[in-house]
């Protein structure tokens, strides 16, 4: 599963630092503008690399998450499971929001010129913006529902809290 340049541009890098947005999201982690961009940067060649061997697709999302899993871990101290968890959900999103590219795609196209949209790697990038508008709608409705979770927890632990001190 080859990557071309102009997918790099055009879908990688802004998939990568949303990618690394959502990780961040889901494990409740506070974003430090440096650390976020350089997680970001070393996310999107990596997945490039990745991209670059000659594996199934699918594999390669299997080697992203353990990239994942073991980068935030290792070098960032996050909690393995926390990492795991989100990366799973993160890859979820991606799929469905390119699955919901492609069906709107074959509905607004038809699927004889979808399929030759997806043969030419420029046309290919443009035609799978789409998903990254909606995969950064699903991570900014992720930010909205995480933080009223967070909100909440915090609520209830700060009353546990309370009563337990009387």
């Amino acid at each position: 599963m080859q990557t071309s340049i102009p997918e790099l541009l055009i879908k990688g890098i802004p998939e990568g630092f949303l990618d690394i947005l959502s990780i961040y999201i889901l494990t409740g982690t506070k974003i430090k503008a440096k650390t976020y961009v350089l997680q970001s940067l070393v996310t999107i060649a990596v997945i490039y690399l990745i991209r670059l061997f000659p594996i199934i697709y699918g594999v390669n999302s299997i080697l992203a998450l353990t990239f994942f899993a073991i980068y935030f871990s290792v070098f960032y101290k996050m909690d393995f499971t926390k990492v795991i968890k989100a990366a799973i959900i993160t890859i979820i999103i991606i799929f469905l929001c390119e699955i919901i590219n492609v069906y709107l795609l074959k509905a607004i196209f038809g699927r004889e010129r979808t399929i030759e949209m997806f043969q030419d790697p420029i046309k290919k990038s443009i035609a799978s913006i789409p998903s990254t508008v909606i995969f950064a709608a699903a991570v900014f409705a992720e930010y909205s529902i995480m933080k009223k979770v967070y909100r909440k927890r915090k609520a209830i632990d700060g009353e546990a809290g309370e009563e337990t001190s009387k």
